[in-house]
């Protein structure tokens, strides 16, 4: 995965991921980490640090059943919401890498996944 400057079109960071099917990366509202999955049915964040190579200070945080097809961090650092081939969303504690909640009633696939702005600050 690499990390672009939109602005300067510099490259930021080069991260090794486990799997060439990365699905699906979402940025910490902090600016400080990137979660990723895809294939692996992980998601995985990775601290952004211009000191060190980022692959070696990543965290798997959850493991779906399928493919991990979205993420979100809902508005803070703390937590990410994902979403799976496993017809699941699931929200995460990033820094216990701990199942808070799990969402079920899908007939397929959860493509996407988003929050109503008044519900962000409440997750």
């Amino acid at each position: 995965m690499i990390i672009w400057d939109a602005f300067t079109t510099n490259k930021e960071h080069a991260v090794t991921m486990p799997t060439t099917w990365v699905m699906a990366c979402a940025y910490a509202p902090s600016g400080n980490m990137v979660a990723c999955g895809g294939l692996d049915n992980k998601v995985t964040v990775y601290p952004l640090s211009f000191e060190e190579d980022v692959s070696t200070k990543k965290k798997a945080v959850g493991t779906h059943t399928s493919y991990m097809s979205c993420c979100l961090f809902p508005n803070s650092d703390q937590q990410i919401l994902t979403g799976s081939g496993d017809s699941t969303c699931a929200l995460w504690d990033v820094e216990c890498s701990q199942l808070l909640q799990s969402f079920h009633g899908h007939s397929g696939d959860v493509m996407a996944v988003d929050l109503s702005p008044t519900e962000m600050g409440n997750t």
